[in-house]
């Protein structure tokens, strides 16, 4: 017992505390005497001070035949807090009268409270000697109590008042001993009266008896379930008072007791009886049990600091908690001063590209708008600005509260049916990703991005998810939620999660299940603030029927509650329930037929109004209803008010959503099929003519065309409906399709076509020829190539002449650059520009090549830059088409034509002199530039790269613009330092991906990361920007460019001796050989192998064998590349060394190709930027002195070509030049001088290893 005293000790002074604060009692308040009515006989006693505050102290006896009833019942409770019977009590016939007529006990009713309470009376004065004189309360003084009731009752005593104990001290010293004589899991109440007696649950089918006393409890001004307490104690420790309530052990005390203290505002406060009556049961979302899932997802928050993408997707079936865990996490976050996005995908809402993610960063945008005084939003916004520039209006087309932070972005133009939809498509994704890297750049605000119902989520809007993942935004929250009981084992997300973590990224998936029988009864238990054993019986009833679903419960419960078998008792002031009704009722056997239950018992106008608002998914504006209300009279959103009201929607700014999923679901079912689709065109339709009216909401557009297509061709009443129905599918697909939505696009345009009436083909000729040339443009995209390959055949096999079947030739040939049939795609190219009246030659000898360049210079003869700048516009078709196809032609000819390249570049030219500017003209003169720069005329072709440059300004030629600055960077490393064209490359890189230009934009990155390295930075430096371009172009899906910087980051590591996961050499030649397409690659991936020999191998054979292999597989392109320069120099010093080593008749060989390598350089030293080429054509000038045996001359080269790379701090070639100076001295045996420069050759190429030379200042994006 001691044990025992020290916990309850603990216990209840602990309640007493809660006590005290909830009722707010004021020890200091003079007690108040009775009113008398008349009714009764008032004898005074003298007055004493009560030990609980704020009760009338004065002594009152009232009416015999029932106040001795009254004093009997008192006297139970001032054991706990007031002198024996120190007055406060109100009188019988007062208490009589506040109670409802049907409560009114019988007479035999009072006879039996009457005798019981005397019982009671006699038996607590036994209690309280001696609780006063410290003895414990046996199980035989209690016997004798209860022997000597029918002694009492006929003469019932008026006792003074003793001195009690306050209520701590009785609970603490009086509760103990009532088990004193067993252990305390023994029973403590050995004497029950059967049920025939009384019964006494949580149904409230008890006698007045529990009634009257709690009444009286209450009286006393106690908390309602302390009162409960106190009386089940009472129950178990007389016999003739127990019941079904009533403890059975002292452990059941004891737990009551701690979740009072634990949980006083549910267990120990009175129930708000007045708010509830109005209200009904209210479900509390703290009472579902998730801390561990809580705390495991708050976790993976605080982690996502440490710099890495952070992960946690909520897994369950429908109605487990998804939603409600992550609103927990949301209000978290939100404390935190974080920021809580959301979107939600919806199985009925694709009808917007991207819409979930839109929806979220819509919200980010609305809360940076409001905040944009403060120094973090401005910081973002200028971020924003800085990332997004010129072309925010792709972007503000998903997110259309971008323009409330933006300051000056160009509108966007109308759709063009010729733009590369490839590019559109990840000029989107790019855009996405810079918004989230300028929000994610503030560390003051963290962001968390909750994607709702992902297994519903499009493919577009998984791959930018992906992307934005690997991007490793340290301030960015990744949560997301889905029924994974609905998504089979290849579903996209789970590839997405098994690759981000096979990099290396977090990905938590924290799984919720139903809950089990006793997680149910704790929750129930929290929501009906009742003991865990007296809701146990209900419980196990809901878990039998739910089997844990936290929404099949939470609803049953509602409706249990609506239908009166879960009620409130206003005398007990407590929750009841009939158990009985409840076992005998059919109960519904899922959530869906629950709701169905509940909403079929809504009135009809309620019922057809949340049938509406069904038909437009779980969410849908406001507006949208207003205004279908007045174009078709209809009377939703009041009606959905009633609907607020029974929790089945809710209002949220400016939206109306149905609370779950599964509501939205049933009433759609409940909707028969014919009405639904009639309903659903004529709702469709009026918002699309709304949409109009309204200057082309496109949102509203994009709903009331997915309207129409749920309600499909056989809601049509009208026969010349149908073509309207066809136009507006066009124009949302074209929408669609500008928006980078090409899979809703072709969804939009597949519907289209279903609804086209008969014979299309001809009575709608232009109509169905711009619908399926669209539809099969959106189908490649999308990667859908069946329904590409019919949408194709359909207009190759309508069209009425060979024009109206370029467009679909031109969007095939796209489709067959990136498969093994991109000759077959050449050769179309050739074929139709040959139809067209242009023929590219098949003789390509450079013989044939000079008579084209010269006849081209001759057309240009007399035009200066700005007589070209101002050249007129191309207006012919026929042209246009023709520049159109020679453009797609010379993009696959450089892939794997080269020597056709030149010739289809001068054929562009030619058409731009005699018909004007078109939108390629810009990629067309830098071309031409590179040409006339190979030739000899370096120069002037620099002249036509700068002129391309001003030719993108003026043709606003976004789409190409990466393509055309990738090449003018090529013919600037000619012209200036090679380590300043890194800044152009940098806008090299972020135009062609914000243009969507993949290629380009990674080609870029790999042309940045080699003039690192040919610029002398230190090793380590160009290693890592390797590593990140690697990671860079696995991102962006990019494996060709991707295979040359894997090479090149091969070579880069093996120089520095550092170690990574890279493909080895046989398996790098494996995959080149087994991509012949490619033969650029084959040349990258030779003349590598012959760097790393001359430069690591000191066996000649090793060089010998690779530089034969590089020349086997060189082909001299006809256009200037900086690459060109750096395979000529280190060919050059192969060719000498293998020269000085071989017999006579191979040497003169070798000596010719390295004769070839320093001619080259020499050109470039005088035409072009001394800074790059001087020292390396002295360096290669002193090897071939070296050759020939002109030792004085070697010499004087040698350290001339030390000299100006020292002095340009070119430090890599720097080491090279002393250590073929050492290498030539000490041939020549000047053994010291020899030793003098391998030393600076060692610290030179120590210095390129491990050198402190930081990083330029431009960076590329």
């Amino acid at each position: 017992m001691d044990n025992s005293d020290s916990i309850w000790g603990s216990l209840v002074a602990d309640l007493e505390d809660e006590c005290d604060q909830v009722f707010n009692r004021d020890t200091s308040r003079t007690p108040s005497n009775s009113r008398d009515n008349g009714l009764s006989t008032n004898v005074s006693a003298p007055a004493t001070q009560a030990s609980w505050p704020g009760i009338n102290m004065n002594s009152t006896v009232m009416d015999m035949n029932f106040n001795t009833n009254s004093r009997g019942m008192c006297n139970n409770i001032t054991g706990m807090n007031t002198n024996y019977f120190s007055g406060g009590v109100p009188r019988s016939d007062d208490w009589l009268l506040a109670r409802p007529f049907a409560s009114f006990p019988s007479p035999n009713q009072r006879d039996y409270e009457r005798k019981a309470n005397l019982a009671l009376h006699a038996h607590m004065e036994a209690v309280q000697d001696n609780v006063a004189a410290g003895t414990a309360i046996s199980s035989t003084s209690a016997a004798t109590s209860s022997a000597a009731v029918p002694t009492m009752l006929a003469s019932p005593p008026v006792v003074a008042s003793p001195t009690i104990l306050p209520f701590k001290q009785w609970i603490k010293h009086a509760i103990p001993r009532i088990s004193i004589s067993g252990d305390e899991d023994d029973d403590i109440g050995s004497s029950r009266p059967s049920e025939s007696k009384r019964h006494h649950g949580p149904s409230g089918k008890e006698t007045g008896l529990c009634r009257l006393s709690f009444q009286y409890l209450k009286l006393m001004d106690l908390p309602g379930p302390i009162c409960h307490l106190i009386f089940n104690m009472l129950d178990c420790i007389y016999g003739d008072l127990g019941g079904d309530e009533c403890y059975a052990k002292l452990t059941d005390v004891t737990f009551d007791l701690q979740l009072m203290r634990d949980k006083p505002e549910k267990f120990m406060r009175d129930l708000d009886m007045d708010k509830l009556s109005l209200s009904g049961l209210q479900l509390d979302e703290n009472a579902i049990p998730r801390e561990a899932e809580l705390e495991c997802i708050k976790g993976c928050y605080r982690r996502r600091v440490l710099g890495s993408s952070e992960l946690a997707l909520i897994k369950g079936e429908s109605g487990s908690g998804k939603s409600w865990l992550a609103q927990k996490v949301g209000k978290f976050i939100t404390n935190e001063g974080g920021v809580f996005l959301m979107g939600k995908f919806d199985q009925m809402k694709h009808m917007k590209p991207f819409l979930a993610l839109a929806s979220a960063f819509d919200q980010y945008c609305d809360y940076l708008s409001k905040e944009k005084e403060t120094s973090w939003a401005k910081g973002v916004v200028y971020q924003l600005n800085a990332a997004l520039r010129q072309d925010a209006c792709h972007l503000i087309q998903l997110i259309p509260k971008l323009s409330l932070v933006l300051d000056n972005y160009t509108p966007l133009a109308d759709f063009n049916l010729d733009q590369n939809c490839v590019h559109t498509k990840q000029r989107l994704h790019y855009m996405l990703t810079q918004f989230v890297e300028a929000i994610s750049m503030n560390s003051y605000v963290s962001v968390t991005l909750f994607m709702d119902d992902v297994q519903w989520a499009d493919e577009a809007s998984i791959s930018v998810l992906d992307l934005l993942l690997r991007r490793q935004h340290k301030n960015i929250f990744f949560m997301w939620s889905c029924r994974d009981d609905e998504m089979e084992v290849d579903h996209p997300i789970w590839h997405l999660i098994h690759n981000i973590r096979s990099i290396g990224i977090h990905a938590t998936v924290v799984a919720l299940k139903c809950m089990e029988a006793e997680e149910l009864n704790t929750m129930m238990s929290d929501l009906l603030c009742l003991s865990p054993r007296i809701v146990r019986p209900l419980s196990n009833l809901m878990y039998k029927k739910t089997k844990g679903n936290v929404l099949f419960f939470s609803q049953l419960l509602l409706s249990l509650n609506r239908n009166g078998l879960v009620r409130l008792d206003y005398d007990l002031q407590r929750w009841v329930w009939d158990e009985e009704k409840i076992y005998s009722m059919k109960l519904p056997d899922n959530v869906a037929l629950c709701f169905a239950n509940g909403i079929k018992k809504l009135p009809f106008e309620v019922q057809s109004a949340l049938k509406t608002l069904s038909m437009f998914g779980t969410t849908t504006k406001i507006s949208y209803l207003t205004e279908l209300e007045k174009k078709l009279s209809l009377n939703v959103t009041a009606s959905l008010k009633t609907a607020a009201a029974d929790g089945l929607v809710s209002y949220m700014k400016g939206i109306v959503q149905f609370n779950h999923d599964r509501i939205q679901e049933v009433v759609y079912s409940m909707i028969d099929e014919q009405v639904r689709r009639h309903f659903l065109l004529i709702y469709g339709y009026c918002l699309v003519k709304l949409s109009e009216e309204v200057g082309g909401d496109v949102d509203m557009m994009f709903m009331g065309v997915h309207q129409i297509n749920l309600g499909g061709p056989s809601a049509v009443a009208d026969p010349g409906d149908f073509v309207t129905m066809v136009r507006y599918n066009l124009t949302a697909g074209k929408r669609a399709m500008d928006m980078s939505g090409f899979a809703l696009a072709f969804s939009f345009f597949s519907c289209g076509i279903q609804f086209l009436p008969s014979n299309y083909w001809s009575e709608h000729y232009h109509l169905s020829l711009e619908l399926f040339e669209l539809a099969s443009k959106a189908a490649l995209v999308s990667g859908n190539n069946r329904r590409f390959g019919l949408m194709s055949d359909e207009v190759l096999n309508h069209a009425t002449c060979f024009g109206d079947k370029l467009n679909i030739n031109y969007i095939i040939m796209g489709s067959l650059v990136s498969t093994p049939k991109i000759a077959e795609a050449l050769e179309m190219g050739r074929a139709i520009l040959s139809r067209l009246g242009e023929v590219i030659p098949g003789d390509s000898s450079s013989e044939n090549l000079d008579e084209h360049i010269k006849s081209t210079q001759a057309l240009i003869k007399g035009m200066n830059e700005d007589d070209l700048l101002d050249h007129r516009m191309m207006t012919d078709d026929i042209q246009l088409m023709k520049m159109k196809f020679l453009a797609k032609t010379e993009s696959i000819a450089i892939l794997i034509r080269p020597d056709l390249h030149p010739f289809i570049t001068l054929k562009m030219v030619q058409l731009t002199i005699s018909h004007g500017l078109s939108p390629p003209a810009p990629i067309v003169f830098v071309c031409f530039g590179s040409l006339l720069a190979k030739a000899g005329n370096l120069q002037v072709g620099y002249k036509f790269a700068l002129l391309s440059k001003r030719l993108l300004d003026k043709l606003n030629a976004t789409e190409i613009k990466g393509e055309v600055l990738t090449a003018v960077t090529e013919l600037q490393c000619f012209v200036e330092p090679i380590l300043a064209t890194n800044d152009l490359r940098a806008q090299a890189e972020h135009a062609a991906i914000l243009a969507g230009d993949v290629y380009f934009g990674c080609i870029s990155r790999l042309h940045y990361c080699l003039v690192l390295l040919w610029s002398g930075l230190n090793l380590n430096s160009v290693n890592e920007s390797m590593t990140k371009a690697c990671q860079y172009m696995k991102d962006q899906g990019e494996d060709t460019s991707l295979l040359i910087t894997m090479i090149a980051h091969r070579t880069v590591s093996t120089l520095a001796g550092t170690a990574i996961e890279a493909p080895t050499e046989t398996e790098l030649a494996r995959i080149i050989e087994g991509n012949g397409s490619r033969p650029r690659q084959l040349i990258i991936f030779s003349f590598n192998n012959l760097y790393l020999a001359y430069m690591l191998n000191g066996n000649v054979g090793a060089v010998k064998e690779f530089a034969q292999k590089f020349l086997e597989r060189e082909k001299s392109t006809h256009y200037i590349l900086f690459s060109d320069t750096v395979h000529a120099f280190i060919l050059g010093l192969a060719a000498f060394q293998i020269c000085r080593e071989s017999e006579a008749h191979e040497a003169s060989q070798w000596l010719k190709i390295g004769r070839k390598c320093t001619i080259d350089m020499q050109l470039w030293a005088e035409q072009g930027c001394v800074w790059n080429f001087q020292h390396k054509y002295l360096l290669l000038k002193a090897e071939e002195f070296f050759s020939r045996g002109n030792l004085a001359a070697a010499k004087e080269a040698y350290i001339s070509a030390i000299a100006y790379a020292r002095n340009h701090r070119i430090i890599n070639d720097e080491a090279l030049a002393c250590e073929l100076t050492g290498k030539f001295l000490f041939n020549v045996g000047d053994l010291q001088s020899s030793l003098d420069y391998f030393r600076m050759a060692h610290e030179k190429y120590e210095h390129c290893v491990k050198g402190q030379q930081s990083s330029p200042s431009s960076t590329c994006s």
